[in-house]
């Protein structure tokens, strides 16, 4: 299985043994192969295995492309502007969200503090806060 966005490629599988591990990495090289075909190059220092788990516990796998490992990832990782950890929870996201809200109340705060009507600072807050 894979998501495929603009220029961005993840392969995907639900890892349940060994076997499992060994069927990514041949999609991987199955990737690879139908790439050279068709004149495409994967920039392997910018590809990263990362694994979501529920469990304390799981498999871990050196997968490689063109005979370089990819990189583990351990921490949070930012994909298509959401952050993920291994389990799953949305914590650093969530954090990320209200950081980035108050900074623009702040800015909000701080140019529109002369404005004398309502109406323009609730467009600007619903355009740069809720949105």
């Amino acid at each position: 299985k894979f998501l495929l966005f603009a220029d961005d490629l993840k392969l995907f599988l639900e890892i349940r043994s060994e076997q499992d591990c060994q069927l990514l990495q041949n999609d991987l090289y199955a990737l690879n192969a139908w790439a050279v075909n068709i004149g495409l190059d994967f920039n392997v220092s910018k590809c990263c295995s990362k694994s979501f788990y529920r469990g304390r516990t799981h498999l871990e796998f050196k997968y490689s492309l063109r005979g370089t490992y990819l990189v583990i990832e351990y921490n949070t990782v930012k994909d298509l502007g959401v952050f993920y950890d291994s389990n799953l929870n949305f914590h650093n996201h969530i954090d990320a969200t209200c950081c980035k809200a108050l900074k623009a109340l702040g800015f909000l705060k701080r140019v529109c503090n002369k404005f004398k009507l309502i109406t323009p600072l609730k467009a600007l807050y619903c355009a740069l806060i809720r949105s």
